[in-house]
């Protein structure tokens, strides 16, 4: 009940923005196939509404995916063993997919302070675990951000 009313209005206060959001492509990217299905389900639980959501289950799949499909916002796992998330945020924004928008996904609020000091490919960043309403608003924030 309360998750419809603040997508209420968040639709009456920027109709636009939510129509970005409804419109985009996002992208998980974490190599647990478990949490990636909790990411899944917390965007779901989100309200967030995007026309489509893709996984990988590491950045080297990510950077696949990214090459065929445009990719409007990537949630990104902070700690990935195949290629760091600040290696695929930079091999994305030096290839022809420079509008992605990322989000980093950091396991405690000390990885929020460590990850925003060296990664300054992402537009913000979320504490797992995810809150819907916290995700919702940065989803928004970033994606409906006109371009």
């Amino acid at each position: 009940m309360n998750s419809g009313a603040t997508e209420e209005t968040m639709m009456t206060n920027d109709a636009p923005a939510m129509e970005r959001v409804r419109a985009a492509t996002v992208m998980v990217v974490h190599e647990s196939s478990e949490q990636r299905a909790v990411i899944r389900r917390a965007v779901e639980r989100a309200g967030v509404h995007a026309r489509l959501v893709l996984e990988a289950a590491n950045g080297y799949e990510a950077l696949a995916l990214v090459a065929a499909v445009k990719v409007d916002l990537a949630l990104v796992a902070s700690e990935m063993r195949l290629m760091g998330s600040v290696e695929l945020m930079a091999r994305i924004r030096d290839g022809a997919r420079r509008s992605t928008a990322f989000v980093l996904l950091v396991d405690d609020q000390a990885s929020v302070r460590v990850a925003a000091s060296y990664c300054t490919g992402a537009c913000a960043q979320l504490v797992m675990p995810l809150v819907p309403d916290e995700l919702r608003r940065v989803v928004v924030e970033v994606l409906g951000q006109g371009k």
